[in-house]
């Protein structure tokens, strides 16, 4: 029987598998090294921009090695605080193959 946590544990990994298979297929279609701007996709696969699931997926995906935060952009005065843009890596393209079947 699943607890509480693992079945948490389960829905931020689908929601960021989910973005990231958005983000690839409509941003970084050249594969690993491409630049992917997850707030522009997160609306297609029901996650809003800053709320907690967004941020859990998010935060799993570069915890996961998916994706590498691109420092140079944003401004720090002005934007938010995260990064705006993420380059994709050689994990995220793992992650994504070895998930296929469900989409």
């Amino acid at each position: 029987m699943k607890g509480a946590k693992d079945v948490m544990t389960q829905e931020i990994r689908e929601d960021a598998l989910q973005l990231l298979r958005i983000a690839y297929r409509e941003e970084a279609k050249v594969g690993e090294g491409a630049s992917v701007v997850p707030s522009q996709v997160a609306p297609r696969v029901g996650l809003e921009v800053g709320s907690e699931r967004y941020n859990a997926a998010l935060r799993y995906l570069v915890g996961e090695g998916a994706l590498v935060e691109e420092p140079d952009y944003g401004d720090p005065d002005i934007g938010p605080p995260h990064p705006i843009s993420y380059t994709l890596t050689s994990a995220a393209l793992r992650m994504l193959g070895e998930n296929e079947h469900r989409w």
